[in-house]
């Protein structure tokens, strides 16, 4: 279920940060390693540390729920790749723990910092060297039952291998389109570069408060992508006709998955929780977008 705030009231978390929350992929040796190392500096600079309860068994040692942990956190620090920083931000989101991402995983567009520059982007987080970007979330109600927050995209797609969905999308009360096609993603600027992208969507700077709706391979040439205002409040449906599929799959962030019954209707809407991200630098989002997606580069 959705938590728009936390379950008890908590201060704004303070910048220094004065407690961390650390978390690791487990299965991850090196991830798990930098983490402990991370852990000593953060603590030998006067800095409460808690390590959530997955990692800390990994690394053998006692640990908190990770609710428990980002009660009391100021900032939240993620050891993996792109999917790690999304679960982690989703969790911390209701909580107003910002997070920052150290890159272990192949791709890493959301860590701000690189394994190799640990030691000094530590420095710099516990003198509080950081701004927080407070980005736009997704709310999306599945069947008018499951209530699911989501930072990078929420995604419509046939349940069966090889089938398209006959899919019909309304703005309020306005039909967008009818259309058949592979599926269809909605994504806030954060994800616009992930599955977004990949289905041949813009990309947009994370501070642009819109939402961007992009069919995935449709049958027909005339359904392009959307930018609709961050406001915008859409229902998608799953139409019953021939030769298609009536099975569907909704999934949000590509890790949480429910099923989409025909006649079901999914809402997507702003989430009045915020994605707060911690960024050590400007301009880290074009950079990311030059070295790691290689945009405007000569070929």
């Amino acid at each position: 279920m959705l938590h728009d705030r936390p379950p008890t009231p908590r201060p704004e978390p303070s910048v220094p940060p004065r407690a961390v929350v650390l978390w690791a992929r487990a299965d991850r040796r090196e991830a798990l390693d930098a983490a402990q190392r991370a852990r000593d500096f953060i603590v030998a600079r006067g800095v409460a540390v808690m390590v959530e309860q997955a990692t800390a068994t990994a690394l053998g040692e006692p640990g908190l729920p990770l609710d428990e942990a980002l009660a009391t956190a100021d900032l939240a620090l993620v050891f993996g790749g792109d999917g790690a920083v999304v679960s982690l931000a989703r969790a911390a989101a209701p909580w107003g723990v910002p997070v920052v991402g150290v890159n272990f995983g192949t791709f890493g567009f959301l860590a701000e910092i690189e394994a190799g520059a640990l030691r000094s982007r530590l420095g710099a987080l516990c003198r509080g060297a950081y701004e927080v970007d407070r980005r736009l979330m997704l709310r999306a109600v599945v069947g008018g039952h499951d209530d699911l927050l989501a930072a990078n995209d929420v995604a419509v797609k046939a349940k069966d291998p090889g089938r398209i969905l006959e899919l019909r999308v309304k703005l309020g009360a306005d039909l967008i389109a009818e259309f058949p096609a592979d599926g269809v993603v909605v994504a806030t600027a954060t994800g616009s570069t992930a599955y977004n992208l990949s289905a041949g969507g813009p990309v947009l700077m994370p501070g642009v408060p819109a939402m961007v709706l992009t069919p995935i391979c449709p049958h027909t040439l005339a359904t392009r992508p959307l930018v609709l205002s961050a406001e915008a409040r859409l229902t998608i449906e799953v139409v019953e006709a021939p030769r298609t599929s009536h099975s569907a799959l909704v999934s949000v962030d590509g890790q949480i998955h429910r099923e989409l019954a025909p006649g079901e209707l999914l809402l997507v809407e702003r989430s009045p929780t915020c994605l707060p991200l911690a960024r050590l630098e400007h301009g880290a989002f074009f950079h990311s977008l030059r070295g790691k997606l290689g945009w405007g580069l000569p070929r």
